[in-house]
């Protein structure tokens, strides 16, 4: 039993990992953009005289094909993430439960710990909007 808990832990990590590089990494590089709500750049022309400024929202790429094909990928990765955590909090409860019928303390805890980090699992897209006061999902 010890081996699948383990297992079922690494799962967990994995998909705790893979979320925060979807969900919290872009958050980041948003938050820097926003700082900086204009760029310059200083591009010379043909005379020689012009500057072009640039600007930059930090939420879009400007080409709506590219922004929904991006949107559909988070909210794809998104689903399977939530997908998985469903599955880990079925298989905790799961483990609790024969953990309870062959009176087993060691399997029930463990059963509630898979349970509980597949909720948060589930629900980790509005942890992280609650937590950011941003939708980002």
């Amino acid at each position: 039993m010890k081996t699948k808990f383990k297992k079922a832990m690494y799962l967990m990590s994995a998909l705790m990992l893979a979320f925060f590089v979807t969900v919290v990494a872009p958050m980041q590089t948003v938050k820097a953009a926003a700082l900086n709500d204009e760029a310059v750049c200083s591009t010379i022309s043909g005379d020689g005289t012009k500057l072009v400024r640039i600007h930059y929202s930090g939420d879009t790429t400007g080409v709506t094909e590219v922004d929904t094909a991006l949107n559909n990928l988070k909210k794809l990765i998104v689903g399977v993430v939530r997908v998985f955590g469903a599955i880990a909090a079925l298989i905790g409860i799961i483990i609790a439960v024969l953990g309870f019928t062959s009176h087993n303390r060691e399997q029930q805890w463990a059963g509630v710990i898979v349970a509980i980090a597949g909720f948060i699992v589930i629900f980790a897209p509005e942890i992280v909007n609650a937590i950011s006061g941003k939708t980002l999902l």
